[in-house]
């Protein structure tokens, strides 16, 4: 009482199916020890979902938008890599901005897989940074009132709008932060969506 309200980063969820609820920090053996990025804004309040062995098929996509999915490719199976990793629900707002930063701390080795909306071509640091996989997925169905970020699409069959992304992995070999950019070269691809983000622990026995 009578202090100003704050930001709260990032929130462990428990994945229910369709539901997702917060769970206490030791419900599991942490692979992600945190989630924040650089945006300073006094009544910004956006935060990201952090989902233990979240990643599948039907996945919630975003911690802003509900309805957008992870899923396979249409005739394709889910990724083998991808499903059973920990899902970090990013966001939609603040995705635009030329300093953008995203800051993911690991708390013990991983592979950290990162899911790029494939109409846009990949900033330097992504290339930089991370290897292609060859590994491919899509979130969706995306609501007509999102025109902003499925522009240009096209419907399925069924006249839904799915965003094809590309996947790309770094292998982390110690724990610590890793730094991300936002995912635009800022030449008129702005309408796009932000990137997904998956992530596994590494064998021991490597």
């Amino acid at each position: 009482r009578g202090q100003a309200s704050a930001r709260l980063s990032w929130v462990r969820l428990t994945d229910g199916g369709d539901a997702l609820a917060p769970t206490p920090a030791d419900a599991h053996a942490a692979l992600i020890g945190a989630v924040g990025d650089n945006v300073k804004l006094a009544d910004f309040h956006r935060f990201y979902g952090i989902v233990p062995g979240g990643m599948r098929e039907g996945a919630v996509a975003f911690a802003d938008r509900p309805q957008p999915r992870w899923s396979a490719l249409p005739g394709a199976t889910f990724p083998v890599a991808l499903a059973g990793a920990d899902l970090v629900q990013t966001y939609q707002a603040q995705r635009w901005q030329r300093g953008f930063q995203l800051h993911l701390t690991l708390a013990n080795p991983a592979t950290v897989y990162l899911l790029h909306d494939e109409r846009a071509e990949p900033p330097a640091w992504l290339s930089r940074d991370f290897t292609r996989t060859g590994l491919h997925a899509r979130s969706g169905p995306w609501p007509p009132q999102y025109a902003d970020i499925t522009r240009n699409l096209a419907p399925d069959a069924e006249g839904a709008l799915y965003i094809p992304c590309e996947v790309w992995q770094r292998e982390v070999s110690a724990a610590g932060e890793l730094v991300l950019g936002h995912p635009y070269l800022g030449k008129g691809d702005t309408l796009r969506a932000m990137y997904g983000l998956a992530v596994k622990a590494l064998p021991t026995d490597r």
